[in-house]
């Protein structure tokens, strides 16, 4: 699997995540429609084939950061262990 499919396969599955109704953003800085709306805007530039502009891969690392928007959106709505494993695939694809 190439790293942008990758990329694309765990920010389909954080926008599912992200998507619940018990989603909780209040510690990332983030209202929960900007947040889904950053992870759907790079899952688009993932999915289309292209590789991730310079600012595109910043913004996804910032997103995925220890203690960053998603990691305290994670554990705030239940799902934390969860992202740690996509965090590393990220990480990696990235």
């Amino acid at each position: 699997m190439s790293d942008l499919a990758e990329l694309a396969a765990v920010l389909g599955r954080v926008a599912e995540l992200l998507a619940r109704d018990d989603v909780n953003t209040i510690w990332s800085g983030y209202a929960a429609d900007e947040l889904r709306a950053e992870v759907a805007r790079l899952l688009a530039r993932a999915e289309s084939g292209e590789p991730l502009a310079d600012s595109e891969r910043g913004l996804a690392r910032y997103l995925f950061l220890p203690t960053g928007p998603l990691q305290e959106t994670a554990i705030s709505s239940g799902w934390g262990d969860e992202f740690l494993g996509l965090a590393n695939r990220a990480d990696a694809a990235i």
